[in-house]
């Protein structure tokens, strides 16, 4: 597993799935090593509640109104609730107000300067708004799903927030919309990293309470094996990858810069 890297997850558009999947990525990384998840999504209800550990203790987002400057990931991660091993810092939906922009930047500063790995759950709004968030992540996987508005998103999103980073990878989620993963990867004049079939029983898992690994968990445990497997080639030798002729198979993915 690749030490101290920072991976943002991003989603095209709303209810693509983004947030289950940097879960999912956090999971199977904290199988092997300490991992921080870390919701971004601040005036949102939280990522606790789609994880299930809403009522579980620990601190939030509002609790760290005041960490500034050098923030050790060493006081703040052990404080932190947990799910499937990883600690997760999430928004609070009983104490809405996020903290300030400032705060956000240094918490996230001392937590990528640790030795694990971090998972960002990046909504478009906050990338939008802070591009300091996006120079903190070394690889940016943005979900698109194969429909219009998923691809119309995508293409605002790379020509904006995303026109300066460092390493994006596209991922489409097939099971979403009537567009094949060739077309979206051709509108967006872009190659896919992976095509990704999204499982929408999922959502009546987090209705439960039991999260989104509760259904199909292998299968996401695999593709997020994979990107961490391309997450550990950029902190190695990125040269050595090859670029992406075609759209791999599903499930399948190759990860370049």
């Amino acid at each position: 597993m690749a030490t101290g890297r920072t991976v943002g997850v991003m989603g095209a558009r709303g209810g693509v799935g983004a947030s289950c999947l940097a879960a999912s990525l956090a999971a199977e990384s904290a199988r092997t090593r300490p991992t921080a998840l870390v919701d971004l999504d601040l005036g949102g209800a939280g990522l606790d509640v789609l994880l299930g550990i809403e009522n579980d203790g620990g601190l939030r987002w509002p609790d760290l109104g005041a960490a500034r400057g050098q923030v050790a990931a060493d006081d703040v991660v052990p404080l932190l609730p947990t799910w499937e091993r990883a600690s997760v810092l999430s928004a609070d939906h009983r104490r809405p107000g996020p903290p300030s922009p400032e705060v956000v930047v240094d918490v996230l500063g001392g937590l990528r300067g640790g030795a694990a790995p971090v998972v960002l759950d990046l909504p478009r709004v906050a990338a939008a708004r802070d591009g300091r968030l996006l120079g903190l992540c070394d690889v940016i996987v943005l979900l698109v799903p194969c429909d219009v508005p998923g691809v119309a998103g995508a293409h605002a999103i790379l020509g904006g927030p995303l026109l300066a980073a460092a390493v994006v990878w596209l991922v489409a989620a097939s099971s979403i919309g009537r567009l094949a993963p060739v077309e979206v990867a051709d509108a967006l004049d872009r190659p896919l990293s992976a095509v990704l079939r999204v499982d929408r029983t999922a959502a009546e898992a987090v209705e439960r309470g039991l999260g989104p690994l509760a259904v199909r968990r292998q299968r996401l445990r695999r593709f997020a094996a994979e990107i961490w497997r391309g997450v550990e080639a950029l902190a190695g030798d990125a040269s050595a990858l090859t670029s992406i002729a075609s759209v791999p198979r599903a499930g399948r993915a190759e990860w370049s810069r």
